[in-house]
């Protein structure tokens, strides 16, 4: 059985071929191929067999950046222009990698307007692409290769730059700032304040975000039309929809005339709808159609009314999450939030302290020399969970009133402290006063009695009392004279008995030392003392 070339494909069928066709003998393979492609079937049905082919493959011209995914130079990226790149750990690779595991010229990538090429020249431990071992290779953009220990990946290079250019300015409106971030945030406002798009403004209590939302106003084409701040917060909710969308003459009780919205009212300026995470959901649908037709219905009213306005929102709430638990519309959310703006807080900038206290230093009318630098320094070092309005309010407070008038800065936390050691102490053989609740006709012990060879812990303070290792515990031991232990109210008397006081009497210490006569201050000698269980089950250790 002869074998067909490769360049037949499926369906065919297979023919016995002999050294002659046609009465002529076969002189090469060539001969065999026509003879191949010229027989026909059984039945005597003459066919072609041809290759079918394929339509024709899009080469994506696409930028692409190597970027080492691990290893030693983990992080590490380069693009990859029109060229050709050696890749290796020798001082002339124009690729260089520190690993070990990698040839001094470990691979070459040929980089073109139709794909990476990848060569290995023969290095000596091989280069893989997802597992398998290659000598040539045409690598597409997400392949990772493996060189020793170095995994290399290709990716499409990002249109967009990774940081954000840097604003000249340090104030853009009332909004003022120095630091990196602030200055990013005024190069985003100085773009999006020339659009007409709708603004998200998140952020925390005191950032800023009314400040923010009048400097976008300020900045716009928009700046000489009205800026009107709806406060929803603010608003019973009961009159969300007359305030908003306005009302006519006898729509509710109360409504003796007719009455325009913001809506209304912003035409050809700017609407401000502060704190709009607060709207109920009740009114949302109705905000929505006003954003999208940019038509307000009044109430009481069957006619709709149309109007020019930019409206800027602002939050301190995570409406994301609100979306999520169900608080706030998913579609009220993608339509406000256009273009979104992150207001930084100022625990996250305190360089900008010094400035900002000159700042509201300068709007009261007072000089810089009105707090002293001992004062600014430790400004500086407050974390201002109120941010710039907890600043603005300190710093009017300590010009009027001192220093006194200085928030409590935090101290740093300190490492958990560990009680004392308790000190282990020998019983002094001395004689012991009369105990109060022993029987007139019993002689006190003196030192001369058995349990005065035992040993004592002192602990050195009432907090280590607490935690004091001469406190019962689940261990067998052998004596234990726990007088400071003992000193506390921890011990009660129960029918001629001493207890724990937090306990039942159920479970009474029973002492043959000290028979019993547990009493606080005095030295005493526990070596049958056991407790069943509880808080304090097992015995007294020295």
């Amino acid at each position: 059985m002869a074998h067909l070339p490769s360049r037949v494909t499926p369906p065919f069928k297979l023919y016995r071929i002999t050294r002659e066709c046609g009465g002529k003998p076969l002189q090469s393979g060539c001969d065999i191929v026509r003879a191949v492609a010229s027989l026909g079937d059984e039945d005597g049905d003459d066919e072609l067999v041809r290759t079918d082919a394929l339509p024709a493959i899009r080469v994506q011209r696409v930028r692409t950046r190597l970027v080492v995914l691990s290893g030693p130079d983990a992080g590490r990226d380069w693009p990859l222009m029109p060229g050709r790149y050696r890749v290796g750990s020798g001082r002339d690779a124009d690729i260089l990698l520190s690993d070990r595991a990698v040839s001094r010229q470990h691979l070459i990538l040929e980089v073109n307007e139709s794909g990476v090429r990848a060569v290995d020249p023969g290095s000596r431990n091989g280069s893989y692409c997802e597992g398998m071992r290659f000598q040539e290779l045409e690598v597409r953009t997400g392949a990772v290769l493996k060189l020793g220990t170095t995994e290399l990946k290709l990716m499409p290079e990002s249109e967009r730059p990774r940081a954000r250019p840097l604003s000249a300015r340090s104030a853009f409106g009332s909004l003022v700032g120095n630091s990196r971030r602030m200055r990013e945030l005024f190069t985003l406002l100085e773009r999006l304040s020339a659009g007409e798009s709708d603004v998200l403004i998140q952020g925390e209590t005191g950032t800023g975000k009314e400040l923010c939302a009048e400097a976008i106003h300020t900045h716009s084409p928009r700046a000489r039309g009205p800026f009107v701040i709806a406060d929803l917060a603010g608003i019973a909710p009961s009159l969300l929809e007359s305030e908003l969308f306005g009302h006519v003459k006898g729509a509710f009780t109360g409504a003796h005339s007719d009455r325009a919205g913001a809506f209304e009212r912003a035409h050809g300026g700017t609407l401000f709808l502060d704190e709009v995470g607060e709207l109920p959901l009740e009114v949302q649908p109705r905000l929505l159609r006003a954003l999208e037709r940019r038509q307000v219905k009044r109430v009481g009213s069957n006619d709709y009314r149309t109007f020019d306005v930019r409206v800027v929102a602002a939050t301190h709430q995570d409406l994301e999450g609100s979306v999520q638990a169900g608080r706030f519309r998913g579609d009220l959310f993608h339509r406000l939030a256009v273009l979104r703006v992150g207001l930084p807080p100022l625990r996250e900038r305190l360089e900008d302290v010094p400035l900002l206290v000159d700042t509201v230093l300068q709007r009261m009318g007072r000089p810089p020399s009105a707090l002293s630098d001992q004062t600014r320094a430790l400004l500086a070092q407050y974390p201002w969970p109120g941010n710039v309005r907890e600043l603005r309010n300190v710093v009017d407070r300590v010009v009027n009133l001192g220093d006194e008038a200085l928030p409590d800065i935090p101290d740093l936390p300190s490492p958990p402290r560990t009680p004392p050691p308790c000190r282990r102490l020998r019983t002094t053989r001395r004689a012991r006063a009369p105990s109060p609740w022993t029987s007139p006709s019993r002689k006190p012990r003196t030192a001369s009695s058995k349990a005065s060879s035992a040993t004592t812990c002192a602990p050195s303070s009432t907090a280590a009392r607490a935690t004091c290792p001469a406190r019962p515990v689940r261990r067998a031991s052998t004596a234990c004279t726990c007088a400071s232990c003992c000193a506390s109210t921890a011990w009660t008397r129960h029918r001629r008995k001493w207890v724990w006081a937090s306990r039942p009497p159920a479970f009474a210490a029973t002492s043959a030392g000290s028979r019993g006569r547990m009493f606080p201050g005095r030295v005493i000698t526990c070596r049958t003392a056991r407790y069943s269980s509880g808080p304090y089950s097992g015995t007294c250790r020295p």
